[in-house]
């Protein structure tokens, strides 16, 4: 009787996180000392017997760690509830600990196992909170023993979750590199149209295409043969969020394979040419402007376009036309000569961003016969 009674009075007294919040807001100049009372509250619930007091005081505990208090006392109760059954707890504290975790908590060895048992449930919604865990807080040791797992899960069946282990899998690429070279075909492989292993869901093949990006953003000339996977994708995929990732890769490969320019004069064009997406266009201009110089036609056109971005009332296609000039000005300064009006009347305009990105690309233009 006495047990219940206390249960029940630790849930009556017990402030809520938005409670906590709500009062704070009022607090009137003491919210730092409202804030250590909380604190010391927290860390007395966060030992409760009753599961809804440990878990709402982890909540606050989290909460606080975004305020820049400590957190460590929440440590190992927010493991104890990620083991919890009820989704909703579980959930709670994988959210705490992505939020206040990192590679140094000393707590991470102990969830090795709820992580392994959690990638095999056949929840899908428990194995995306185990990886979205590995994506935010992987150490080398967990990287080293959980790889194997993720890697099953890109054969799962529901989209979801083989979209979160693609992502985690970028995770434990940085911290356990020596897995890369067995998994890397497998990525590979799911854009692969003729592939039996191709993934025809776009989220999924979105993921891959942002995981590849990303590593051969950090080494291109590794992975050169992603070239001709990512090549049909120009034409083949709709999302425009891919396509950018699509075109910023071509635009890393550009400067290590010469041969990959003139291939790639067509579905560029056609791409600047038609494409309703400030964002994609800018794109295919920037990766003309970065690695793709070398070819005269598409100069001559990313030239031409980034005049029609200059000249934009929006301020922000301003300065990105002027930034992917002021790239090209460093190796096509004849080409960037005929934009030079354009580029001197950016020298009067109100923002210095601006008048900064236009004195710098004409600089680049001087020479001792048009000084």
């Amino acid at each position: 009787m006495e047990s219940v009674t206390s249960s029940a009075s630790q849930l009556f007294f017990q402030n809520s996180l938005a409670e906590v919040i709500r009062k704070l807001r009022s607090s009137n100049g003491k919210e730092n000392e409202m804030i250590d009372q909380f604190i010391a509250d927290t860390k007395r619930e966060i030992s409760s017997s009753v599961q809804s007091v440990k878990v709402t005081a982890i909540q606050k505990a989290a909460y606080f760690h975004m305020l820049g208090y400590p957190s460590a006392y929440a440590n190992f109760n927010t493991i104890e509830v990620m083991a919890d059954s009820y989704f909703g707890n579980k959930r709670t504290a994988y959210m705490a600990a992505c939020t206040t975790f990192d590679e140094n908590t000393d707590v991470i060895p102990l969830m090795t196992a709820l992580l392994k048992r959690d990638l095999t449930s056949s929840n899908q919604y428990e194995c995306g909170l185990a990886l979205y865990c590995i994506a935010s807080i992987c150490t080398t040791d967990l990287a080293r023993d959980l790889v194997g797992d993720v890697v099953n899960l890109l054969s799962h069946p529901r989209a979801y979750v083989r979209k979160k282990a693609v992502l985690a899998l970028y995770k434990i690429f940085l911290q356990y590199p020596e897995s890369l070279r067995p998994v890397y075909p497998k990525l590979k492989q799911k854009l692969e149209d003729s592939s039996e292993h191709s993934d025809g869901d776009a989220s999924v093949r979105g993921a891959v295409v942002s995981v590849l990006c990303e590593l051969a953003r950090r080494n291109p000339s590794n992975f050169l043969g992603l070239a001709v996977p990512f090549y049909s994708l120009l034409s083949n995929v709709h999302s425009n969020w891919t396509l950018i990732k699509v075109v910023k890769v071509f635009g890393y490969f550009a400067p290590f394979e010469p041969r990959l320019g003139k291939k790639l004069v067509e579905p560029l064009t056609n791409l600047i040419e038609t494409t309703g997406a400030k964002s994609v266009q800018y794109e295919c201009l920037l990766a003309v402007a970065n690695g793709l110089y070398k070819v005269p036609s598409l100069t001559k056109l990313v030239a031409q376009k980034l005049k029609i971005f200059i000249e934009d009332s929006d301020q922000n296609l301003k300065y990105l036309g002027l930034h992917a000039l002021a790239l090209m000005s460093t190796h096509s300064a004849k080409l960037i000569a005929d934009q030079r009006e354009s580029v001197m009347r950016c020298l009067d305009d109100a923002d210095i961003t601006v008048r900064c990105k236009a004195l710098e690309i004409l600089m680049n233009l001087v020479t001792e016969k048009n000084i």
